[in-house]
């Protein structure tokens, strides 16, 4: 059989970590089916037997004539004629003559979330929310299977698309936790209480809820907030508004920007921190939930069905309205004074790839 895969925007963060478990589970699950995978250039090409990469930037308006027409011009060029179509990219793809597969990860769609076009940091989350909705109409047929991660997804992308619920398949990624034999530390200024934040600089990550819980703490706690720290997983030359209105709240020592984090480090973190915060409004799994929670970490998140269905039994996991900064503030103090250890949270079930191939193979 043979398949073709695009993945040519799935250049970073949760869409990048996907598609390299997708090839990781590739080498166990491609028997002698041939696979044509699409790809942006930068990201990895991992040499497997029966496997043809195909570089090709989608960026832009390239993507509106990459998924009308290059698609089919491109696999017709490479002499590859697919049975099965698999998209990384919440769309399919004009080719009708092959079965569509599209692992859909982007929430702005199913929402019903108003965004301002005149504001630069909304005005993308205003294109996926209004406009992206008719566009991902255009090419979805009702026979194609739709992957989603969580239940909740499902049930969005199937009122929002009147789309059959039997052909939408939940199938979560992996949760990915260092061996137990690997040697990670992470050294934290003696005698501060070290929280962190994983996330992407997107206003509906609700960052700014942080800082105004801080300011809250500074008043109402002065001796917590001289000893909190706030990590964060973005570089200071992307966030100058947030940069200034954390000085603006004389929190420059609170939070602390490190940037783009590698998983191992992100791990050895969450080993020393005192807990993590995920203040995010919108998420489809939300994997730094899991990962915390498997190594009992304590957390506070956004009392939202994505939190519940991601850590909903787990003991350490309090949920917070994700407007309200003052419950915040409480919530973190109590946290700093908090020692107790959590019973680590077992993540039920097997990896859903083997799901996810059989698929593709019609089974």
């Amino acid at each position: 059989m043979n398949v073709c895969v695009v993945a040519t925007a799935s250049r970073e963060s949760g869409a990048l970590s996907v598609f390299k478990q997708f090839i990781t589970a590739l080498k166990t699950e491609q028997g002698d089916d041939r696979y044509c995978i699409f790809v942006d250039p930068s990201m990895p090409h991992e040499e497997i037997e029966g496997v043809t990469y195909i570089d090709y930037d989608t960026c832009g308006a390239r993507r509106l004539a990459f998924d009308a027409f290059g698609f089919r011009n491109e696999v017709e060029r490479a002499g590859f004629s697919p049975d099965v179509i698999v998209s990384f990219q919440n769309v399919a793809v004009a080719y009708p003559k092959a079965r569509q597969i599209i692992y859909f990860h982007n929430l702005l769609p199913l929402t019903n979330i108003m965004w301002n076009p005149f504001l630069r940091d909304e005005r993308t989350l205003f294109f996926y929310s209004t406009v992206y909705p008719y566009y991902i109409r255009m090419y979805l047929k009702k026979n194609m299977q739709v992957v989603v991660q969580t239940q909740s997804v499902k049930d969005m992308f199937v009122a929002k698309f009147r789309f059959p619920r039997e052909n939408v398949h939940v199938c979560r990624p992996d949760i990915v936790l260092p061996d137990k034999d690997t040697d990670i530390s992470c050294d934290f200024e003696k005698g501060t209480f070290n929280f962190i934040y994983p996330a992407l600089l997107y206003k509906y990550k609700n960052h700014n809820l942080l800082i105004e819980a801080a300011n809250i703490i500074k008043s109402r706690n002065p001796e917590v907030w001289r000893k909190l720290r706030i990590h964060l997983t973005i570089a200071p030359e992307e966030s100058h508004a947030l940069i200034r209105r954390i000085h603006r709240n004389q929190c420059s020592d609170t939070f602390i920007l490190h940037g783009s984090i590698v998983h191992t480090q992100l791990m050895a973190m969450f080993a020393g921190c005192s807990g993590l915060l995920f203040p995010s409004r919108l998420e489809t799994l939300g994997i730094p939930l899991l990962e915390a929670a498997s190594a009992g970490l304590p957390i506070i998140v956004s009392d939202l069905p994505y939190a519940r269905e991601a850590v909903g039994g787990y003991e350490g996991a309090v949920f917070v309205d994700c407007a309200d900064a003052e419950l915040w503030a409480n919530e973190i103090v109590k946290m700093c004074n908090n020692k107790q250890k959590n019973k680590l949270y077992k993540i039920e079930g097997k990896s859903s790839w083997s799901k996810f191939f059989g698929l593709i193979h019609n089974k």
